[in-house]
């Protein structure tokens, strides 16, 4: 059984909420190994995090509540709560350098990673990793933009794309601890490789 997640904006003028994050939870039953006995395993959720950005003209939108957003789960509506981004973020980038972004797309995504980058806050803590077949640790766990931004300067796209790998090393090295922790992946989302 597959619960879909659906989250909209109330006020349509507010802008574009960009979904971040999301949440697939699957329930299956798997061959318990008897003589044809099923074992089912069940699985709960209390609360999910879903991470959103608002926007106007480019530019985040503030002021929001917590009735400005409707949340669904297979159509039913649930109850929202809001928690701002108080605590520190510790953001992993993973760029894709490989051979099938290669003109405007890398370009663009270099520019989105400046821009992320520039808009961290002092405390906030980012890594940059860019890959192709194979995966490079550009910057890690830095709190200085300019050392992103720096280590873009040398991006060229070439080879095959392990977006896959990609994303299982950036989910290992976003670790939330005092903070809340993000994996931005900036990819036409074609893998060849992994």
């Amino acid at each position: 059984m597959t619960h879909a997640v659906t989250i909209s904006g109330r006020r349509t003028a507010l802008g574009t909420a960009a979904l971040l994050t999301g949440l697939l939870l699957t329930m299956s039953g798997l061959d318990a190994g008897g003589a044809g006995q099923l074992g089912v395993f069940r699985a709960s959720v209390d609360r999910v995090r879903v991470d959103a950005l608002v926007t106007r003209g480019g530019a985040p939108v503030a002021g929001l509540a917590a009735d400005d957003f409707e949340v669904l789960d297979n159509g039913v509506r649930q109850r929202v709560e809001l928690s701002t981004t108080a605590a520190n973020v510790s953001a992993v980038l993973l760029l894709d350098v490989s051979g099938s972004v290669k003109g405007r797309n890398i370009e663009r995504f270099v520019d989105a990673v400046r821009t992320f980058s520039g808009a961290l806050l002092p405390g906030d803590v980012a890594s940059l990793v860019s890959f192709s077949r194979r995966l490079k640790l550009d910057a890690g766990s830095v709190r200085d933009p300019a050392l992103i931004r720096e280590a873009l300067t040398a991006t060229e796209a070439e080879g095959s794309t392990a977006m896959w790998d990609a994303l299982v090393a950036g989910a290992s090295l976003a670790q939330a601890g005092d903070s809340r922790a993000l994996a931005i992946v900036f990819t036409d989302g074609i893998d060849t490789y992994s």
